[in-house]
């Protein structure tokens, strides 16, 4: 496998995949050491895609339900430090799902911007779709 692949690869498998450092080195054909150094640049994205919204949200799910069992042992009735628990969690959930639209111009701008030196015509192209996507967004929000 050529390196551009195998670095290809493994950046795949780094993001997307469950695997140890060192399973991908072994997947892709490289050295550990190798496989550290190409980490590196990877780790933040790794990160960030573990901050996103529907994973958050996701995790809270899974502390709401942690606490309802504990709750449920109570006879469902929560103390009152586990009901400001829940509370707050709940408005997490709301807050996390609440981008603005100001975000997602500021990021569509962003992408464009990267988009048109590379490729004008594409990003030409993704005008159209990105202001369709923002109008429905809008339309979203007011409702």
């Amino acid at each position: 496998m050529a390196k551009k692949e195998a670095q290809a690869l493994a950046k795949s498998l780094y993001l997307h995949s469950n695997k140890t450092q060192d399973e991908i080195a072994a997947i892709v054909g490289v050295t550990n050491k190798t496989m550290t150094k190409w980490v590196q640049p990877w780790k933040n994205i790794k990160q960030a895609r573990n901050l996103l919204p529907d994973q958050q949200v996701a995790k809270i799910y899974t502390q709401l339900e942690a606490l309802d069992t504990l709750i449920e042992a109570q006879d469902n009735i929560p103390t009152s430090k586990q009901a400001d628990i829940k509370k707050k969690l709940t408005a997490a959930i709301k807050d996390i799902q609440n981008v603005s639209l100001k975000e997602y111009v500021l990021c569509y701008e962003e992408l464009l911007n990267h988009i048109k030196p590379i490729d004008l015509d594409l990003a030409k192209r993704l005008v159209d779709q990105i202001n369709d996507f923002l109008l429905m967004k809008a339309e979203q929000m007011e409702s």
